[in-house]
């Protein structure tokens, strides 16, 4: 009895084919959990309050005069978790500029801001003996 002579090229896929498919798609599923939790985490963050140094240079913005150093501080019970450094550098006679710092503590996780502003008081520091 003879058998028929097989064909080199059967239809179908070979062991692999099937397991480079598989290996593919495994690594493209990594990649979108990967993205999908990193967006998530960063949805929740956004949901959180966060302090702002806005509300740091609103206080220096209502000083009327100003000296050079620094200053820090905390939140108090709004913010726990944060605290703020203030740096103020006379930049040009009644010309201040103030470097904001604000940090927040979330477990292992440190976030910071920053904010520079310019503020004008010729009337303290440098130029009280201009005028």
């Amino acid at each position: 009895m003879k058998f028929p002579a097989r064909q080199s090229r059967e239809a179908g896929f070979t062991l692999l084919e099937a397991m480079f498919a598989v290996i593919i798609f495994a690594g493209a599923m990594v990649v979108i959990f990967d993205l999908t939790t990193q967006g998530l985490r960063g949805a929740r963050m956004l949901q959180m309050d966060h302090p702002s140094p806005s509300i740091i240079a609103a206080d220096f913005y209502a000083r009327s005069e100003l000296e050079e150093g620094s200053d820090s501080g905390a939140f108090g019970d709004a913010f726990p978790n944060a605290s703020w450094t203030a740096e103020v550098l006379e930049e040009a006679p009644g010309l201040y500029v103030v470097d904001i710092f604000v940090t927040e503590h979330f477990g292992n996780t440190r976030s910071e801001q920053t904010m520079s502003i310019k503020l004008f008081r010729p009337e303290t520091g440098r130029s009280r003996g201009l005028r």
